[in-house]
This record gives structure tokens, sequence and C-alpha cells, in this order.
């Protein structure tokens, strides 16, 4: 019975620990990843305004110096495509392998946004219009739709939003191993004061029943020293009835202190103790029974 109380006091408060942790940690991870899907979102619409801007500088033949790496262009560049995906300039001035780039724009397929894979990394990419362009040279004046792409490598970003998954699942389970300790001492504290109590009930009863065992006995045993004499008159069987007057007295007493002990042993007060007769409590316990050696035809001394 107390083990089903404590393991289900242990499973009360794990399943509520587990539910305020992933309630927790779902919230701080959403937060962490919205925050990082805001700054790549801005990353993105700050390569789309670069590239206009790079290729218009180009076709005004403006000098660029580049200071920077094939590695630092391939985490985030922008292209500039026609209606058929075709490259027409890249933000890395050629510095990035056209195949690299037509790879990246193909796998695309023409969505506006979303995330391609390209050797191992995962790019986030958005598509947009850029400008278009009026052939008056043919008879019938033909607009050209340009559209621009912007990537930017969130490998980074993910791996890190991984991590602080692996982080999450590490400490929790940290955590619910170290409160299913605490769990488990609380609840064999919680427990044992009804534990304590049960037991002392049940240690009360099996006590009364036995004090109580005697005096009826001794006065059953009157009783039937009576019946067997019925022609005997009463005042010549007044020791038996002395002696059930007194188990009865006695039995009233006993009630008393049990109930009186049961009182004391719940508040924990401590007991008087008072000095006792040994010799008229042995004597007192001798004549209760002195029925039921006379029926038997016992001789005490």
């Amino acid at each position: 019975m107390f083990q089903k109380r404590k393991r289900r006091f242990i499973l009360t408060n794990m399943a509520m620990l587990t539910v305020v942790l992933l309630i927790s940690f779902t919230a701080i991870y959403l937060i962490a990843a919205y925050h990082i899907q805001s700054q790549n979102l801005l990353k993105l619409e700050n390569i789309h305004s670069n590239t206009l801007r790079y290729q218009d500088a180009y076709e005004k033949g403006t000098f660029f110096q580049m200071v920077v790496t094939p590695e630092e262009y391939s985490e985030a560049f922008g292209v500039i495509v026609d209606e058929q995906d075709q490259t027409v300039f890249d933000s890395s001035f050629g510095i990035l392998e056209k195949e690299w780039v037509n790879q990246a724009i193909e796998q695309t397929n023409g969505r506006n946004e979303g995330q391609i894979v390209l050797e191992g990394r995962r790019f986030l990419f958005s598509r947009a219009p850029a400008y278009a362009k009026v052939d008056s040279s043919l008879q019938n004046a033909a607009v050209e739709q340009f559209n621009q792409i912007a990537f930017l490598d969130v490998t980074a970003s993910m791996r890190s939003l991984q991590e602080l998954l692996m982080a999450f699942a590490g400490v929790g389970l940290l955590t619910l191993l170290a409160m299913l300790g605490i769990s488990i001492l609380f609840a064999k504290r919680a427990v044992a004061p009804i534990e304590q109590s049960y037991y002392k009930q049940k240690q009360f009863i099996q006590d009364a029943s036995h004090e109580l065992k005697t005096p009826l006995a001794s006065i059953r045993a009157n009783l039937e020293a009576l019946q067997a004499n019925r022609q005997e008159t009463v005042q010549s069987q007044q020791k038996w009835l002395d002696h059930i007057f007194h188990e009865t007295r006695r039995m009233s007493k006993l009630v008393t202190e049990l109930l009186e002990l049961a009182r004391a042993g719940q508040s924990e007060q401590p007991l008087m103790l008072e000095p006792v007769c040994l010799s008229k409590l042995l004597e007192r316990t001798l004549l209760s029974v002195e029925a039921v050696l006379y029926e038997k035809d016992i001789s005490l001394e």
C-alpha cells in the first residue's frame, strides 16, 4: 500500500517536472530559432540589395578590389538570372566557379524561397524581381524579366540549433535523474509519518486485543464456575462474583489506559511513570485466574 503511494508520488512529480521542462525548452528553442531565422532573412535582404548595387557598379565599370576569399563569397552570394534561369551576373564577379553557381540555381527549381543542400552545406535562398529590359530592336517590343536569387549558408545556424537541442536533451536528462533521486527521498519522507502512524495503530489494536483477552478469559472462567454450582447460594459463591466484578473494573481501567496511551503516542508526549508494587500486582493477577486454577484443579504456590 505504501509502496504504491510512493510510486504515485514519484510519478506525479516526474510527470509535472517533465511537462515544465518540455514547455520551457520548447519556448527557448522556438525563440532561438525565430531569432536565427530573422537574422538570416535580414542577411538575405542585404544580399539582394548588394547584388543589384554590385551589378550597377560593374556595368558602369567601377573598379573593385577583392579582399575576400572564394570561401567567404560562397557563404553569402547573389546572382541575377534571366527568364530561363541562366546566369547574367553573380556578386562574386566570377570568383565562384560558374558550374558551382549554376548547380545552386538549378536546385532552386524556380521556387521563390526555401533551402538547398550543396556539397554537404545547407543554403537558404530567396528569389525576387530584379529589373526588366525592353528589346526595342524587334518589330514588337519584347519585355524580358530578370530575377535575383540570394543564397546564404545556414549550415552553422542549423548546427547551432542542433547543438541547442542536444544541450537541452542532456540538461533535461540530468535534471530528471537528479529530480528522480530527490523525489524518491521526498517520497520516503512524505509517506514515513503515514506509514509510522499506520503501524502504530496496528500495533495498538494488537496490544489492546491481547490485553483485553486476559480479563475476558477470567470473567468467562468465573461465570463457568458459577454455572457449575447452580445449587449453591449467591453468598457461598460471592468469591466468584467478586472476581467478576474485579475483572470488569480492571477491563474498564485497561480500556481507559489504552486510550490514554494512544493519545500519548499520537502527541509524542512522554509518559508519566510511577512506582508499582510488584507483589500486589502479582497477587491481583493470580486472583483473576483463580477460577481457572480451581476448575483445572491446579494448586499454585
